[in-house]
């Protein structure tokens, strides 16, 4: 059984990246328990097992790829390089990917100008020309465009000394 979440545009613009990443995590696992009610995960706030009578001990652990969460609802194990390490953490990967591509075929058909169905939301050259013609949709995080617009300015500046 697996669970998948996200987190919105406004979400990660208000949180950060790892607050929304968290936030994601958190409603997976919450999806997971629902489907399943057998698995008992550690909570990071008591001794005892959130959804757990007291003396049971978990049946389930959960792994983050990369470093550890901090703060996070639940007690896990961080490991680097974990798509590489771990075969639960690749499969996650892989259905987190799957699961991110169909958003992006789905925001294509929303908002085709951008190319999200090629570019699948990395900043590719051919989506960072889409933005300067259509100016920015509403998926377009306010960091993301920051941080173009930092590079473009920086560009700019270069071409003034060559």
């Amino acid at each position: 059984t697996c669970a998948v979440a996200c987190a919105s545009v406004l979400e990660i613009g208000a949180l950060n990246i790892l607050g929304a990443t968290r936030l994601a995590m958190d409603r997976a696992l919450q999806e997971l328990i629902r489907k399943n009610p057998d698995i008992v995960l550690p909570s990071a706030e008591r001794d005892t097992p959130l959804w757990a009578d007291a003396g049971h001990a978990p049946s389930a652990k959960v792994l983050v790829d990369g470093r550890p969460l901090r703060p996070f609802s639940w007690q896990h194990e961080a490991i680097v390089d974990g798509d590489a390490k771990s075969l639960a953490i690749a499969m996650a990967s892989i259905l987190a990917k799957t699961t991110r591509d169909a958003q992006m075929m789905a925001l294509d058909k929303e908002f085709p100008a951008y190319g999200f169905a090629q570019h699948k939301g990395y900043g590719t050259q051919a989506h960072i020309e889409a933005i300067k013609i259509h100016e920015p949709c509403p998926q377009h995080r306010a960091l993301f465009l920051r941080n173009l617009q930092t590079e473009q300015e920086a560009a700019q500046q270069a071409s003034l000394f060559e």
